[in-house]
């Protein structure tokens, strides 16, 4: 019995271990989830700390993986920062409309003569 010459399957290299990720990486993705969903105030600290990570991944030439997760606590602390400054506009935009608003209220309080 004849049996075709087997073909040997190309070497396939082994998978590469996986990069370890920035040290800062982690930090600034949960600061900027939590920049956006409850405390506007780490908004910029989201920012900041992925600025610091990004450095450190181009620092390190390769050696260090979490691009995506920067990226995305970058992205989330510039939305959060935003917020923030909306939040704090309306809020003494608020305060100075009510302080006026009362202000005038009280003003014309004082005109109206008491009844005799």
């Amino acid at each position: 019995m004849n049996t075709p010459p087997q073909s040997i399957p190309p070497s396939v290299p082994p998978p590469l271990p996986p990069q370890p990720t920035a040290d800062k990486a982690v930090p600034a993705l949960v600061l900027g989830i939590v920049g956006i969903v409850a405390c506007p105030v780490c908004a910029p600290f989201a920012w900041s700390t992925a600025s610091k990570a990004e450095r450190q991944i181009d620092d390190s030439s390769g050696a260090l993986g979490g691009r995506g997760m920067v990226t995305a606590a970058r992205v989330l602390g510039i939305v959060g920062t935003i917020l923030l400054v909306l939040y704090v506009v309306f809020f003494v935009v608020w305060f100075v409309f009510m302080g006026l608003f009362l202000g005038a209220e009280q003003a014309i309080l004082d005109e109206v003569p008491a009844p005799p």
